[in-house]
């Protein structure tokens, strides 16, 4: 049996918020991928913000992901097909 294999690379950026009183743009101190941020449930966090000093209540869809300080991840290869052998002639 053979198995086709792709690689699949996600470019990961950290998950920011805007800062209410400022409007400066914080880090969440989360980092994924933005095609994973955009798949998961919503969700609450909370985040200190270092312009204000005070501590942010936050949900998912108010925020978004920064890739442009961005990691690359390697998830290794993904099988995506397989093909049973050729029969062998002898």
């Amino acid at each position: 049996m053979r198995v086709r294999c792709i690689m699949r690379i996600f470019a990961v950026g950290m998950i920011m918020i805007t800062c209410p009183s400022t409007g400066h743009a914080i880090s969440t101190g989360m980092e994924t991928d933005a095609a994973s941020f955009r798949r998961s449930p919503v969700f609450f966090g909370r985040t200190h913000c270092p312009h204000c000093q005070a501590m942010h209540q936050w949900f998912a869809m108010d925020a978004w992901v920064d890739e442009t300080c961005h990691q690359t991840l390697d998830n290794g290869p993904v099988a995506t097909s397989f093909a049973a052998d050729p029969p062998h002639r002898s």
